[in-house]
């Protein structure tokens, strides 16, 4: 039935007619573009815990060095007066 010239012109056109309406896709396009906003957004929060993690540590390490340096002042300065 598809060799029949009458039907071949008939889907040719409406091949034509598909391929030229713009809104002919669009819902494949939507989800796409959506899966791929899904994984930039999942991957941004994925990097933006793991730079909150770094940062947390990084304050954690100079609070820490803080807290060391200060007790190292306070024993040498204790152990300078002699008491």
């Amino acid at each position: 039935m598809a060799d029949d010239p009458i039907h071949r012109v008939e889907f040719e056109g409406y091949i034509r007619r598909h391929d030229s309406d713009v809104f002919a896709h669009a819902p494949m396009r939507h989800a796409l573009r959506n899966e791929f906003i899904g994984e930039g957004n999942a991957l941004d929060r994925r990097l933006t815990a793991v730079e909150r993690l770094v940062w947390m540590g990084l304050g954690m390490a100079l609070l820490l060095g803080a807290v060391i340096a200060g007790g190292t002042v306070s024993l040498v300065i204790e152990l300078a007066r002699g008491k």
